[in-house]
Parts: structure tokens; sequence; C-alpha cells
């Protein structure tokens, strides 16, 4: 026998296994609390020249109407995009099983998978679906979960009291985290309140390199292949997590539909066993002085899987297709935050505004709002809408859909080309109406004060302009 000629087919059998076994595709999670900045940090991603990859995009929302997936970068056009609404940790579980086999059959066009996960999700069972499901196993490999932290409001998520038994989502997110980014340190500049935020989270995760910056701009190279997720590490913290768990999530929440695109998933008006989960976290205690339970108080401990959600906290989302008025908007979202104040976790919209070809997009996290036009303008074929999604404690969703239904457009304006009106720019000043629907205001008036000095009427009521007194 000819071992030297059995030693060389032994070894071309070999390598003809290893050419055709599949690919394992590097699968990288961007998780964090609400409004943190984490499609923010996606944008930067499609949108860098650097790393010259493409990127399948799965985008997980609480909520039934999606808002995400309308602010995503215009490049996402050339990737896969995959929308799951729910949370992905429990409710739509099985929905990222099927999306990641369907992505599979596309896997040459691609170079990895970007998770954007929903705020309210505890990365433990979207990191274990990688392990337990052996075909996901054996084309995925999970390259590592990004967590970004919010400066100005994690203390404040860190410190939230939850019903026993309920998992803190922003604890389970930094100890689960293979890189962390410090974001808006803009927001946060004391160095003595970084230091202290950063202690925190080190007291979670002592493992996990912690990064700052500004509007979640680092570079996607550092977080991107880079081969971080130790499974060894997450079973120190959670030895029961390769533990796999009887399939209990085939209901799905009862997200309520109101006619005309209004959803709201109210989960503590509801009383099916769907808003539990069945996610009863493996730890008894009855005994809370000797306990160091995080529901208890005290240190911060990441919970032993499985799962459970605060059922006070509600998603409302509503949208119609048409315009708006931004500074009706504008003025209504203002009274909002000073109503609601901190039980609005988070609050996001895409939205028309008559008389702009941009895209307005609107975002807020707490007292924090913003907006402003994006770079991206409605296509030509693309349906004009408007759409909004809040997220938070105790919300009111008929006042919120009551609200934002109030901004639409629905009558002509009063005045025309032409037409002599009365401007208030403090006083009552006469002018004429030069055009309709400048820059998103319905009327550029140029007054009568001898110098054409024009002006914008931001709302068509008579706050702000008026008929001309004959």
């Amino acid at each position: 026998v000819d071992h030297t000629s059995l030693s060389l087919v032994t070894k071309k059998m070999a390598a003809a296994v290893e050419v055709e076994a599949p690919k394992r595709v590097p699968v990288t999670v961007l998780t964090g609390f609400l409004g943190a900045g984490k499609t923010t940090l996606l944008n930067h991603i499609l949108n860098s020249p650097d790393h010259g990859l493409r990127f399948a995009i799965i985008e997980n929302e609480f909520g039934d109407i999606g808002v995400d997936e309308k602010v995503l970068s215009e490049k996402a056009d050339e990737e896969i995009i995959e929308v799951m609404n729910g949370c992905i940790c429990c409710t739509v579980r099985s929905d990222l099983v099927t999306a990641l086999k369907n992505l599979y059959s596309k896997v040459a066009h691609f170079d990895g998978v970007i998770i954007e996960t929903t705020g309210l999700a505890d990365p433990g069972p979207v990191a274990q679906t990688f392990f337990i499901n052996e075909e996901i196993q054996e084309k995925y490999k999970l390259d590592g979960i990004i967590t970004v932290v919010d400066a100005a409001h994690i203390m404040l998520r860190l410190n939230e009291e939850k019903p026993k038994g309920v998992s803190n989502e922003a604890v389970e997110q930094i100890a689960f985290a293979d890189r962390i980014l410090l974001n808006k340190t803009d927001v946060v500049t004391e160095e003595k309140k970084l230091k202290e935020i950063e202690r925190e989270i080190k007291s979670i995760n002592p493992h996990a390199p912690i990064v700052r910056c500004e509007h979640s701009k680092v570079d996607p190279m550092s977080l991107l292949k880079i081969g971080a997720f130790e499974l060894e590490r997450v079973l120190e913290f959670d030895p029961d997590f390769l533990a796999e768990e009887e399939d209990e999530h085939e209901h799905d929440h009862a997200h309520g539909a109101d006619g005309d695109g209004h959803h709201c998933d109210d989960e503590a008006a509801c009383d099916h066993d769907s808003h539990a989960h069945d996610h009863d976290h493996d730890h008894h205690c009855d005994d809370e002085e000797h306990c160091d339970h995080d529901s208890h108080g005290g240190e911060h401990k990441p919970h032993k899987h499985k799962h459970k959600h605060d059922r006070s906290v509600v998603s409302c989302s509503t949208k119609f297709e048409g315009e708006l008025q931004i500074k009706m908007l504008e003025r209504w979202i203002s009274k909002i935050v000073q109503d609601l104040g901190a039980d609005l976790y988070r609050y996001k919209g895409v939205l028309a505004v008559k008389g702009m070809d941009q895209k307005f997009v609107f975002q807020g996290v707490g007292m924090m709002f913003s907006g402003g036009f994006s770079d991206t303008d409605w296509k030509a074929d693309e349906p004009r809408e408007c759409r909004f999604v809040f997220i938070g404690k105790h919300l009111d969703k008929e006042m919120l859909i009551d609200g934002f239904t109030a901004c639409k457009l629905e009558q002509e304006l009063r005045f025309n080309v032409g037409d002599l009106v009365q401007a208030n720019v403090g006083k009552w000043v006469d002018g004429k109406i030069l055009k309709q629907w400048d820059e998103g205001n319905p009327y550029r008036i140029e007054l009568a004060d001898g110098k054409e000095t024009n002006v914008w009427g931001p709302v068509d009521d008579d706050m702000f302009v008026r008929a001309r007194k004959v």
C-alpha cells in the first residue's frame, strides 16, 4: 500500500471539503436603548467609503409602523433590507431565523449582515440564535455586539426601577456588548460626569472597550469583522445562555389598528399572555436583603435568560398619506414634551412637508428633540406620507394620534398670491401675499413698510396672518 499516495488523497479530499464548506457570514448586532444613536451609526457604516463592504441589513422596530427604514441612507437601496416589527428578542425571534435563512441564498452579494435591534431588545436571545439553531450556526457566525450608549440618559435608564422579574434592557445591552460607544459626548461634556458613566458601564461589563463619540461617528472598521464575540465570557455571567427554551413565541403582540394606518401595541391594557412572553427569569428570591438581583436595586446585574418586558412601556404609531404643516407639528410636539416629559422614551418620524421636496426627519428622546430636512428627496413615484412612532410609559394613544393627525393639511389656503393681508410680526403690519408654500411656510409676505421686507406666515390662521381691514 502506498501510504504516501493515500496521504495525498486524504489531503486532497480535505481540501475539497474545505472548499465546499458553506461560507459562514459574519453578523454584527447593533443594540442600545431607545434614542442612543443606532440608526445614525448604521447610516455612517453604509455611507463610509473606507471599508468597501456591502451588507444585508435586518432592521427591527418595536411597533407596527416602521420609521427607521425610511431614514436609512439611500445607499441602503443597494443592500437587502429586512424589516421586522415587534421585539426581536421574543415575539419575532422566529422571524429572525427565517430572515437569515432567506438572506443566505444571496450570500455571494454581500460581506456580512448587520442587525439593528429595537431599543427595547435584550441582545442575549438574539445572540443565542447563532448557537442553538444548527442551520444558522452552520451559515453564520456572530462577529460582535456593538452597544450604543446615550451619555445624556444612560444613568437614568440604568437606575430605573423595574417590576420584579422584569429585565432592565439598558443593563442587558451593556452586559452583552463587545464594543461600547459612549455617544452624545457633545451633549455631556463634563469630564467628571463622563468618567462616572464609564465607571458604571465597567461595573456591568469590565471587558468591552469604551469609545467616546459624537453623533455615533467612529471608524466602521473598528466595529466590523473584529471577531469579538466570546462565548466563554457570556457563559461566565449567564451559564444558561446555551439552554434551549421551549418555543413559546408563536403568538403576536396585539397591535390594534384604528383604521387609516393607526397602530398601537399597548401592553399595559392587554391581558393577552403574549406580552409576558413567558420569559420568567431563572431567579427566585424571598430574601431581598441578601439578593444581588438588580430588580431589588443596588448593583446592576444582567439577568439570566429568560426575558420579560415591562408592561408599562408601550409603542404607539400612526401614518397617513398626505402632507402636513411643519410649524403646527413643532407647536404640538413642544406641548407634548412639556406634558409628558420623562415618560417619552423615544419619538421619531419621517414627514412630507407641503412645499418641500426633501423628507423631514423628526426625532427626540425625553425632553430633547430636533428635526430637519434630510438630503433625501421624495421620489416621483413615491407616495408622500407622514409617519410617526412614540415609545414610552403609560402613553395616551388616542391623544397622540389625534394630535398628530391634526397637523395634516386638509384645506386650501385662505389667501391667494396678490391678496392684501396683515402679518403679525410682533404687531400687525400691512402686507401682500407674494408666494404660497415657500420653504414649508404657507405664505411669503411682502410688508408695506417702505423697505419691501419679506416675512413668512408660518401657519395659516388668524394668529399669524389675517385679512387686511378695509
